[in-house]
């Protein structure tokens, strides 16, 4: 009997937190709107690979811009990285670096979409930074470090973007 009470606790639990629009991390609603996208703009490969990935991955196809296809294009511009020096040891080698990774997105839907389900959003910048930690006995080491920090980065700007467009498509809809 104590058993069946928990499992209906449970239930109602559950039931209560998706209730309250909770989602686990990395789990991203796109609306059927944006089922179709075409990404447009100047980017790195890294940076595309991962947006890709992870658009495919609740769902969306990215096609290319064929004409007459209902579709929203995801343009991206000002793609920065950057790369500072963060300290100094005392006898003047570098200690770390300040890494910065951005880029602006916008989203408009083609005119082939229905007015009713078309969407909108204005330019947004997104942007990550990390710390790059340098080790002087193995500056090779810290060379692939920096390349794999950098590929991260760009799958979690893609993350960001993603959950951005979540946020900003949910709230459009409140609107409406």
């Amino acid at each position: 009997m104590l058993r069946l009470s928990h499992f209906f606790g449970l239930i109602l639990f559950v039931s209560l937190l998706s209730s309250c629009g909770f989602h686990l991390r990395g789990q991203y609603e796109i609306p059927e709107s944006l089922q179709y996208i075409h990404i447009a703009g100047k980017i790195s490969a890294p940076l595309r690979d991962a947006l890709v990935k992870q658009l495919q991955a609740v769902g969306v196809n990215i096609i290319d811009d064929l004409p007459n296809t209902p579709k929203a294009v995801l343009l991206l511009e000002g793609e920065k990285f950057s790369k500072k020096i963060n300290t100094l040891a005392s006898n003047g080698q570098i200690n770390d670096y300040n890494l910065k990774y951005q880029v602006v997105f916008s989203i408009t839907s083609s005119d082939e979409v229905p007015q009713n389900k078309r969407i909108v959003i204005n330019k947004q910048l997104v942007q990550i930074q990390q710390i790059l930690y340098v080790s002087q006995q193995t500056i090779l080491a810290s060379n692939d470090e920096e390349r794999t920090l950098r590929q991260e980065m760009a799958q979690e700007l893609a993350r960001r973007i993603l959950f951005r467009i979540q946020a900003l498509t949910r709230r459009q809809a409140e609107i409406n």
